[in-house]
């Protein structure tokens, strides 16, 4: 859209204008026609600049809309994992108080799996309109680039031509500055745009790993058979009195769902700062879980590495997945080598930043996803 509707009577005014100058104008010589030209040529050059700030106000106005319309999504978003995490809490008290066969089970993991499933889908449409409108942006100030670069060359010839033009020219390079300006302001807005589109990926990712998880939970209760809801809160009960302490004191965290046992033990209190091994705070803690394991008597247990978002400075690891899976195996040694497990029985898993209990917003919520979960399957 090079010209709008407010621009063509303008042209039309000049053409008009020029009619009239030259029927109007006396011969006068070659000199008095160049000035009259000239004039000509600076006014339509000034309704070229007028448009271009016409067309650049309405780039900003498609900006802010591309701003809100990503607000909004990450409102969504957050709503969709709020949502998530009341639905599985529900759940998790719903099955304890309600299970009473392994085929019901089933059917209800299945349908989380399909709502999961229904809002990862809902979030890659977003995201999939998101890069279409930061595709349109970004070709848009490429077309308002060309079109600048088109009036600085502009600029120049009137520049050259004749000497009467210098004091528009001088408006005219003012205006050129203050548009490069605006246009280097589009493209911060497009990195901004394109870093939050980052994000929400990882977020996805995340709410992806949520719904694979869903899928092995379910293949899990399809192929073998579960405790019944009375032994898990049985056994629940029993660990949650062997930990009540640790539980007081925000240590360490218990919960049941799909027939096992969760103890979720934090990294702050379990291993020294930025390292894999253990404090004595944390030496202290897994002596008391190991106690609970005992008392529940699982058949299988999984150890969880977690981390928070943020990059690993340490050269001892590659990366987030790295330093999960070293952690949550050293919790695994600890228990075999304690006798505390059969070392048949256990095995470990790492889901790096992937699997957060909250969003990674600061420095409280990056605390609680810091963690090594061990799951005690009845």
């Amino acid at each position: 859209m090079l010209l709008s509707a407010p621009a063509r009577p303008l042209y039309t005014r000049i053409a008009i204008v020029l009619l009239a100058a030259s029927l109007a104008a006396p011969l006068s010589g070659c000199f008095g026609l160049k000035v009259r030209q000239l004039r000509t040529e600076n006014q339509m050059k000034e309704a070229r600049i007028l448009q271009l700030e016409q067309d650049m106000t309405a780039l900003r106005d498609e900006n802010n809309k591309l701003q809100q319309q990503l607000s909004n999504t990450e409102g969504k978003a957050s709503a969709a994992r709020m949502a998530l995490t009341e639905t599985a809490e529900s759940r998790s008290k719903e099955m304890t108080k309600n299970l009473t066969s392994s085929i019901e089970s089933e059917a209800k993991l299945k349908a989380e799996k399909e709502q999961l499933e229904a809002k990862v889908l809902a979030l890659e449409t977003q995201l999939s309109d998101t890069r279409a409108s930061i595709q349109q942006v970004q070709g848009q100030l490429q077309t308002k680039s060309d079109e600048l670069v088109a009036a600085r060359k502009d600029y120049l010839e009137a520049q050259t031509s004749s000497e009467t033009s210098t004091k528009k020219a001088t408006e005219l390079s003012t205006q050129l500055e203050s548009k490069t300006k605006e246009a280097a302001a589009n493209s911060e807005q497009v990195n901004t745009l394109t870093s939050q589109l980052r994000q929400k990926t990882d977020e996805l990712a995340a709410a992806q790993a949520k719904v694979a998880e869903a899928e092995a939970r379910a293949a899990k209760a399809a192929t073998s058979g579960k405790a019944d809801a009375a032994t898990v809160a049985k056994a629940e009960e029993e660990v949650k009195n062997r930990l009540s302490l640790a539980i007081t004191s925000n240590k360490v965290k218990v919960e049941s769902a799909d027939g096992a046992i969760r103890i979720v033990v934090y990294n702050d209190d379990l291993f020294q700062p930025g390292k894999v091994e253990f404090s004595d705070g944390g030496k202290s803690s897994l002596a008391s879980v190991a106690e609970s394991i005992k008392a529940a008597s699982p058949k299988r247990i999984v150890v969880e590495g977690h981390t928070d978002d943020v990059p690993v400075k340490n050269m001892s690891y590659q990366d987030n997945w790295e330093l999960a899976s070293a952690r949550a195996n050293e919790v695994l040694r600890w228990l075999v080598d304690n006798k505390v497990v059969e070392p048949g029985k256990i095995v470990s898993e790492s889901h790096a930043y992937y699997a957060p209990l909250v969003a990674n917003k600061d420095a409280a919520s990056r605390k609680q996803n810091r963690r090594v979960e061990i799951v005690l399957e009845l």
